[in-house]
C-alpha cells in the first residue's frame, strides 16, 4: 500500500476508537474528523507518481578510417616483445645454421592484438598491428638465427685451430 494511503487507514482507526470512547455529545468534533478524513482520502488519490518513460541515451564514437587506424595498430604493434622470436632464432641458428635462420624467419608471423580500441576501425588496426609485429619478429628471428649460426661457427674454429 501507499503511504499515503496507510495514513489515512490509521487516522480512520483513530477516529473509530475515539467515537467508541467519547460521548456522543462530542458532535462538531466528529465532523471535524470526517472531513479531515475525506480530505486526507482525496489526496491520496492526487498524489499518484507520474512515471514517465525514459529514453535510452547512445553514445556516439567517431570511428577513425582505415588508414587513420592502421597507422594506429602498427604505432601499437610497435609496443609488441619479439623475444621469444629472438631466442627461437639462436637456437634454430645453432642446430641449423643459415638453413635454421631462413626457416625460422620463414615461419615468423604477426600476433593479433589483445585489445581494440573502440574508436578505430577494428579492421585498419587489426591489420596495422599484425603487419608491425609480423616485421619484428621476422626482424628477430633473422637477428637471432645469424647470432645462433655465428655461435657455432665459433665454436667450429675455434675447436680447428687447437
Amino acid at each position: 500500500m501507499k503511504p499515503m494511503k496507510l495514513v489515512c487507514i490509521a487516522l480512520f482507526l483513530v477516529m473509530i476508537v475515539e467515537i467508541a470512547a467519547v460521548p456522543v455529545s462530542i458532535e462538531m468534533n466528529l465532523r471535524e474528523r470526517i472531513s479531515r478524513l475525506i480530505d486526507c482520502n482525496k489526496q491520496a488519490q492526487r498524489i499518484e507518481p507520474e512515471v514517465q518513460p525514459v529514453e535510452p541515451q547512445t553514445v556516439t564514437v567517431a570511428r577513425k578510417d582505415f588508414n587513420t587506424s592502421y597507422q594506429l595498430g602498427r604505432a601499437a604493434g610497435e609496443q609488441h616483445s619479439s623475444s621469444g622470436w629472438f631466442i627461437g632464432g639462436v637456437a634454430s641458428g645453432f642446430l641449423l645454421g643459415l638453413i635454421g635462420t631462413a626457416i625460422i624467419a620463414v615461419a615468423a608471423s604477426g600476433t593479433v592484438p589483445a585489445y581494440i580500441p573502440d574508436e578505430v576501425d577494428a579492421m585498419g588496426y587489426r591489420t596495422g598491428y599484425i603487419d608491425r609485429s609480423k616485421s619484428k619478429n621476422r626482424g628477430a628471428a633473422i637477428g637471432g638465427g645469424l647470432l645462433g649460426t655465428a655461435i657455432i661457427v665459433i665454436i667450429f674454429v675455434a675447436s680447428g685451430s687447437e
